[in-house]
């Protein structure tokens, strides 16, 4: 399933990457999406755990990044949830659009840099290595 072909398309408006969403419901949902619950301690009989939804993460987060802001954490769970749906092809959709917003969004892109410290802003590539 390939990702959206609007998703390094500006945000209409002033400001091409759109608001900040790290504080709306649309980021904890696309988090909830991601949570697994690990495996129990030795002995525990086995019981329902909840796992990762990648589906709805590719879903949710395309949404976003196409139609309300450019956010790195929102692409890099996006990267995430591809590879885990396509594999490396996945990986390499997820890496491209990484790239393509820090060509084209970095003046304005999510999470802002304070003070021109790029370490909130890597902190979403970081993770994803």
């Amino acid at each position: 399933m390939p990702l959206r072909d609007d998703l390094l398309n500006p945000i209409e408006g002033e400001n091409p990457s759109g608001a900040n969403l790290r504080y709306a419901p649309v980021f904890d949902k696309i988090k909830d999406a991601r949570r697994e619950e690990g495996e129990g301690p030795l002995g525990e009989l086995p019981r329902d755990r909840k796992t990762a939804d990648f589906k709805t993460v590719v879903k949710l987060a395309g949404e976003t990044l196409a139609t309300k802001t450019k956010d790195l954490q929102l692409g890099a769970w996006l990267t995430e949830a591809m590879l885990h749906q396509e594999g490396f092809s996945g990986l390499g959709q997820g890496l491209e659009l990484l790239r393509g917003l820090v060509e084209n969004f970095w003046d304005t892109l999510y999470p802002e840099m304070e003070d021109g410290d790029l370490e909130l802003r890597a902190a979403p590539l970081e993770w994803l290595g």
